[in-house]
C-alpha cells in the first residue's frame, strides 16, 4: 500500500491538498486476453474474452471482468443501477404509475414527471431523488492508478465563480498522457462522446488557463456552465471519470449541480 499526496494550485487562487492511499496495480506478462484482443468485452478468470458481458462478468476494453452487485446490471461494460434508458421503478401510465423512465414517469394519479428515483409532484408523487451508485469501477489496466479527488462522490457543486473544479490523482504511478476527462449527463448510457450526452477533454501535460495535468501527480479541469449545458441531466445529476493513454480508467464520480 503506497501513500501519495499531491498539490494542485488553481492559478494562485487556491491550494488543494489531497492524500490518497491506493494499491498500485501493474501489468506483467502478455495475457491472451487484453485491450487489443477484447476491446468490447472483458477478460474472465480463465483469460477468456467475454465479448458479450453480463451481470456475472462485466467490463469492457479488455479489463478484468467483475460481478455486479445486487440490483445492478451490466450496461455498456459497467455495473449500474441505471438501465439503457429503460424503466427502473417506473411503469405504464395510470393510477399510481407513469410512462417509464429511470425511476419515474409522466404524471398520473400517484405518479410524477420522470426523474432518477422519483418525479416532480403530482397527486401522491414527490420530488425527484438522485442515484449516487458509481456506474463503473476503477480499471488500472494500463499499469497505473487513476483516482478521483474532487468533487467528492454525490456532492453538490455550483457555478458561483463561473466554474468548478474536477480533479484527480495518479498517486505517483506515472499515468501516461494525454489524460482524457469524460463528463456525462444522466441517465448515463455510454462513455462515447458521439452518443450526444458525453463530453471528452484530451489533456496534455502542463499548466494552462483552464486545466493542469502531470503524469506522475494528476490534474484538474475547470469546467464552465456553457460546457455543462451541452449535456442532458435528470435532477442536475452528472458523472465524470478520467482515463490514461494506455487504458487505465478511474472510478466514476457523481456530482449534482444546484
Amino acid at each position: 500500500m503506497d501513500f501519495a499526496s499531491f498539490v494542485i494550485q488553481d492559478r494562485g487562487m487556491r491550494l488543494l491538498s489531497v492524500v490518497a492511499a491506493l494499491a498500485v496495480v501493474s501489468c506483467s506478462g502478455q495475457a491472451p486476453c487484453g485491450p487489443s484482443t477484447c476491446a468490447t468485452g472483458c477478460c474472465d478468470a480463465a483469460g477468456v474474452c467475454r465479448a458479450s458481458p453480463d451481470s456475472s462478468a462485466c467490463g469492457r476494453g479488455g479489463a478484468v471482468c467483475s460481478a455486479c452487485g445486487a440490483g445492478q446490471t451490466c450496461f455498456a461494460g459497467a455495473c449500474s443501477s441505471l438501465g439503457p434508458g429503460g424503466s427502473s421503478g417506473g411503469g405504464s401510465s395510470g393510477a399510481g404509475g407513469g410512462t417509464s423512465s429511470v425511476g419515474g414517469g409522466s404524471s398520473g394519479v400517484g405518479g410524477g414527471s420522470s426523474g432518477v428515483g422519483g418525479g416532480s409532484s403530482g397527486v401522491g408523487g414527490g420530488s425527484g431523488q438522485v442515484d449516487c451508485t458509481r456506474p463503473a469501477p476503477q480499471v488500472p489496466t494500463g499499469g497505473c492508478t487513476l483516482s478521483l479527488v474532487a468533487p467528492a462522490n454525490c456532492s453538490t457543486v455550483s457555478f458561483n465563480n463561473g466554474f468548478f473544479e474536477l480533479s484527480w490523482t495518479t498517486s505517483t504511478t506515472f499515468c501516461e498522457g494525454p489524460h482524457r476527462l469524460y463528463v456525462a449527463g444522466s441517465p448515463v448510457s455510454t462513455w462515447t462522446e458521439g452518443d450526444g450526452n458525453v463530453l471528452e477533454f484530451e489533456l496534455s501535460s502542463g499548466t494552462y488557463e483552464n486545466y493542469a495535468m502531470t503524469r506522475n501527480i494528476g490534474g484538474y479541469y475547470l469546467i464552465t456552465q456553457p460546457e455543462l449545458a451541452q449535456l442532458r441531466a435528470v435532477n442536475g445529476q452528472y458523472y465524470f471519470r478520467v482515463g490514461s493513454a494506455f487504458g487505465s480508467v478511474s472510478e466514476t464520480g457523481t456530482f449534482i449541480v444546484r
